[in-house]
């Protein structure tokens, strides 16, 4: 019998310290595994591979660079710096009903949840960190004991397990502060939602079926698809299975402050074109848009002036060779005669 040993590369990470007292003890946490020293140094061997780390503040003295993700394929150093200099970063909400919850995660603190009107991270050093806000609870609920590990370089780990929205749409629902010695105030604006739901009738159990609204899509082999709106009109359209045609297969969506309920009716055929002033391009990109306005899309028109220019541009380069043509051949008649 043989045996087949596979031996892993290791490397080595570094987390040099600054500004602590000589001798002080500090701990580092790399993948899961944690370490302390009191010099000034803590190093790991790992294989290659990408690691969230977390450096916990010490007494008053508290970490820059606490926490991301490091991404191993040699040697890597990461410096920390720890400072008792440390100020505050207030979230202020507009919009939301009274005693509704929202919560933020910035950097490496835990989420704070509230119902009130403003939410303050305390004991924040100087640097750049990203933020993450939610309606509701987030993804651990009450018991939001554990870091999210969130950082600059790793903004999706924490977002992909937040809970969406069904009601109010924070602006800006994610992005990063700056603090530089001074306490920095943010303000998050909500916008209600309201309940855009496409009811189907006359397709087989288990008929896949697709609703593109806006820059939205959705499938189902259900007999409803749901989508949540911002007042505004959103373009549509409704892709049935092989072999069915849609009652309306395409149109638009007026959203004013009230749920919207559209029914669609499946039937043996084949699916025809939309109209020209409903015509929905799946595949051309919308441009951003801000919140509370529709998502912007593109009029068919548009090719039309670009064909027209491109033919006029055309002549334009042809005709000065026409007239030149006729030219010689009026010039040569006359010599011969």
């Amino acid at each position: 019998m043989v045996v087949t040993v596979n031996f892993l590369a290791q490397f080595s990470v570094n987390f040099t310290e600054s500004g602590l007292p000589s001798g002080q003890t500090w701990r580092a946490i790399l993948g899961g595994t944690t370490r302390q020293s009191n010099s000034n140094e803590i190093s790991f061997l790992v294989p290659e591979g990408s690691y969230s780390y977390l450096v916990p503040s010490v007494g008053a003295y508290l970490p820059s660079n606490a926490c991301g993700t490091l991404s191993v394929f040699g040697d890597t150093s990461v410096t920390i710096e720890f400072t008792t200099y440390s100020t505050s970063v207030t979230f202020t909400s507009s919009g939301l009903p009274a005693n509704h919850t929202w919560y933020v995660s910035l950097g490496c603190s835990l989420s704070i949840v509230t119902s009130g009107n403003s939410i303050t991270f305390q004991r924040v050093v100087n640097g750049s960190y990203a933020y993450v806000v939610g309606v509701g609870m987030p993804a651990c609920g009450s018991a939001c004991a554990v870091p999210t590990y969130l950082s600059v370089l790793n903004l999706s780990l924490y977002e992909s397990n937040s809970t969406p929205s069904p009601k109010f749409l924070p602006s800006p629902s994610r992005g990063v502060v700056s603090v530089a010695g001074e306490p920095v105030d943010a303000l998050i604006r909500f916008v209600e939602e309201f309940p855009v739901v496409f009811h189907e009738a006359g397709l087989s159990p288990g008929s896949e079926w697709t609703v593109e609204l806006g820059g939205g899509s959705n499938q189902t082999t259900g007999s409803q698809i749901d989508f949540f709106e911002v007042n505004g009109s959103y373009p549509f359209l409704v892709t049935p299975p092989s072999g069915d045609q849609a009652n309306p297969h395409c149109g638009t969506v007026p959203v004013s402050g009230d749920p919207v309920a559209m029914q669609i009716a499946f039937s043996a055929g084949s699916e025809g074109s939309c109209p020209a002033d409903q015509v929905f391009p799946i595949h051309a990109p919308s441009p951003p848009r801000s919140v509370g306005e529709p998502r912007a899309w593109y009029q068919p028109q548009f090719s039309w002036v670009v064909v027209g220019i491109a033919l006029a541009l055309a002549l334009f380069s042809v005709r000065p060779r026409i007239l030149r043509r006729g030219f010689l051949r009026l010039r040569r008649r006359e010599e011969i005669r």
